[in-house]
């Protein structure tokens, strides 16, 4: 595993902002892809997704437009979700252009009508392998989380996502990177370093197990393996290294700017994603 994106030279990849679903994008999701693209030396391509479903529903007259009273008036026709979301298009990716300009970074802007997986699919493609898919709008439900997990498992040509739940915020802070198995070790540590220098970032390092016998095999080795690295600080264990809760609160509580760590893992189990992420309280950068 290698937590990399393509520079803006290379023409092989790029963030790739994943906008759409009429919803404002999350200030925090945002100001982290711009973080990891000057990190990167890479651009950014805001991707916005309009859901052919709506379309097809204007054509068959079952969607009716909602009043600021909250009830139903006049059909919503194809053409006027159109207009709706071309606006709503140029406002999210107006916003998304301005965090990009404000650190010198490339910016692209796209629009496609497919579902959200193959448009994602096709973006990556296009231009791969090395890209990162940063989702806009927080990862709160199971609908959202389920969208995060088809994206890590069906998304050929990535190299990690970003994504944020509610009430995320963007602060200046450690990158912390929660390790797992010793494999993912040096990617994760490297992608830590680029994205600590951007601000001169401490580096935190957290070895997570199953339980207190595996964690003392892991934390050996990470120490073996960083031997006496003056930048990276590696934390001490929280008690009940297993919990996914107790990890969690002890990882928010260092104030993190970024975390970076494994989707499936202990830290954000493939199912239920969206509460461990409002609980970290800032952008998660997760790898295979």
């Amino acid at each position: 595993m290698i937590a990399h994106v393509a520079e803006a030279n290379e023409d092989r990849g790029r963030v790739v902002v994943r906008l759409g679903d009429f919803a404002p994008s999350s200030k925090a999701a945002i100001a982290a892809a711009v973080h990891v693209a000057v990190a990167f030396r890479s651009e950014i391509e805001g991707l916005f997704i309009e859901d052919p479903d709506l379309f097809s529903a204007c054509a068959h007259g079952s969607l009716r437009e909602v009043g600021p009273a909250g009830r139903a008036s006049s059909k919503l026709t194809a053409s006027a979700l159109g207009r709706d979301a071309e606006h709503f298009a140029i406002a999210v990716q107006r916003e998304l252009s301005i965090a990009a300009a404000a650190s010198s970074v490339k910016f692209s802007a796209h629009v496609v009508r497919d579902q959200t997986i193959p448009a994602l699919q096709a973006a990556c493609a296009q231009r791969g392998p090395w890209n990162i898919i940063v989702f806009a709008e927080s990862i709160v439900g199971a609908d959202k989380s389920e969208l995060l997990s088809a994206a890590v498992s069906q998304v050929w040509g990535t190299t990690g996502y970003i994504a944020t739940g509610a009430r995320c915020a963007w602060r200046s802070g450690p990158i912390v990177v929660v390790i797992e198995d010793i494999d993912h070790l040096t990617g994760m540590i490297r992608a830590a370093e680029r994205l600590a220098a951007v601000a001169g970032d401490p580096v935190y390092v957290l070895p997570v197990g199953g339980d207190e016998i595996a964690l003392d095999w892991l934390e050996g080795e990470v120490r073996l393996t960083l031997g006496d690295a003056s930048n990276l600080t590696i934390l001490p264990r929280p008690a009940h290294a297993g919990s996914n809760l107790v990890l969690r609160s002890a990882i928010a509580q260092t104030k993190p700017r970024i975390i970076i760590a494994r989707h499936g893992g202990v830290l954000l189990p493939l199912d239920g994603a969206a509460r461990p992420l409002a609980d970290l309280g800032c952008p998660v950068f997760l790898v295979h």
